[in-house]
């Protein structure tokens, strides 16, 4: 190749790599991908949880309650659905879900599936795992979004293939692989798509796992599964569906704090700088630049729904609040030690609040 086609070739993919981050630059400063509020689509053709037919949507699985093997669909939710226990107040499940599987629409005469899996929104593609046994979730992409200015990561797992690249630019809609069973567990008669979205917990996780886990794989680097916090994403599909005027932000920003707890002073943590609403009382200013300590109040799967400052004076974390219902009713949390009095952070939130206020410089060893 010639030197000076050489540069020119140079010089365009610079221009090509600065207008892919300014797209992304100005997406975030107008509050959207990039236009108005978000309209999210369905990430198979498969929507009957629109019609009201549950049953048709999810891919569901055998549930062992009261000693017998039940099929329900809703073991494919969103939520603790799975791993049944007995308690004075019913039936409880204590195994979170942190994303939903959708049934297969299409099968060949073999029974493969044949759905095509679609992002549901305009993104570009930030991880693809093409190796079926790499992962729990088999083959997977995941698609970064910018929603009203924050950045979202949709999660799609269990593909027979895949047909996108990383740094792909896609649009709302387009396929991005075929709906299989990879993965661990899954045969083609349970061959569905798990599908998430998700919140990453810190830019600098690779940091982190290094100090605090280097056992754990790090081939998925920031796209660990620990690291991703996922939403209710049907839940948040159907509202937008639904309230296409309406705020996503807004519906998130609502959301009741389960567990609260109390991280030492120190500047303000990654997350905030993405996800500036959760903190509600900067009224959407920045959030300061160091404070005495952090509330961060979490759902009671370890998601973080709310990180505020505060002026309590404290050595190392400390639980804060606790919902009456989530300490009364026998509800399971991923971060407390047990329910009732006497309930205590456990190691998976000293572990979920030292991810979160990780930062270059610094690695939290609560």
């Amino acid at each position: 190749m010639p030197q000076a086609v050489f540069y020119r070739a140079c010089l365009l993919a610079v221009l090509l790599a600065l207008c892919d981050s300014f797209g992304e630059y100005v997406a975030a400063q107008s509050g959207t991908n990039g236009g108005d509020l978000v309209s999210l689509a369905f990430p198979t053709e498969n929507d009957a949880v629109l019609n009201g037919r549950p049953e048709y949507f999810y891919m569901g699985l055998d549930r062992r309650i009261a000693g017998r093997l039940e099929w329900s669909w809703e073991g494919g939710t969103y939520g603790y659905i799975r791993n049944s226990r007995s308690t004075p107040a019913g039936w409880r499940f204590t195994r979170f879900h942190e994303g939903v599987d959708i049934a297969p629409i299409y099968r060949d005469g073999n029974g493969e599936p044949l759905d095509e899996v679609r992002t549901v929104d305009d993104g570009r593609v930030v991880y693809v795992n093409r190796s079926p046994s790499g992962s729990d979730y088999g083959r997977y992409v995941v698609v970064k979004h910018l929603w009203e200015g924050s950045a979202f990561y949709t999660l799609y797992a269990h593909l027979a293939e895949t047909t996108v690249r990383i740094g792909e630019r896609v649009q709302r809609g387009q396929q991005l692989g075929v709906l299989g069973y990879s993965g661990s567990g899954l045969d083609r008669d349970r061959a569905h798509l798990h599908f998430e979205i998700n919140l990453m917990l810190n830019e600098h996780y690779d940091l982190w796992q290094e100090e605090r886990r280097p056992r754990w794989s790090s081939r998925h680097g920031r796209y660990h599964g620990f690291n991703l916090a996922g939403v209710s994403p049907i839940e948040l599909i159907t509202y937008n569906f639904r309230r296409p005027r309406a705020s996503i932000l807004a519906m998130l920003s609502s959301e009741r704090e389960d567990v609260t707890a109390f991280v030492p002073a120190g500047p303000p943590p990654n997350l905030l700088e993405r996800h500036p609403w959760l903190c509600r009382s900067c009224n959407g200013d920045p959030p300061p630049d160091w404070a005495w300590s952090w509330e961060v109040g979490f759902t009671r799967a370890g998601r973080p729904v709310s990180i505020e400052p505060s002026d309590l004076h404290i050595a190392s974390i400390e639980l804060g609040r606790i919902d009456a219902l989530v300490r009364a009713d026998y509800l399971h949390s991923r971060i407390l030690t047990r329910r009732g009095p006497g309930s205590a952070l456990n190691s998976t939130a000293r572990l979920l609040l030292s991810v979160i206020f990780t930062r270059p410089d610094q690695v939290p060893n609560w």
